[in-house]
């Protein structure tokens, strides 16, 4: 478990101040979200609906499978 200490936000501005602004940043590089995406090509099956909650403003779904 974490100590009271470790709980502490490292930044103690309002999260309001920092949520302000929309972020468009990517978290992995492109050749991960290729190599992502070609693996959900090989083994998603066509018309197969997704709710995809973890590719945030860009899906790593390949085309034909975003609606």
């Amino acid at each position: 478990m974490l100590r009271p200490d470790q709980r502490t936000k490292l930044d103690d501005t309002n999260d309001t101040l920092f949520y302000d602004a929309p972020r468009f940043v990517t978290h992995v590089d492109e050749g991960f979200i290729g190599q992502l995406t070609d693996l959900y090509r090989d083994r998603l099956q066509p018309n197969t609906r997704i709710f995809d909650m973890m590719s945030s403003w860009v899906s790593h779904l390949p085309d034909e499978n975003q609606v």
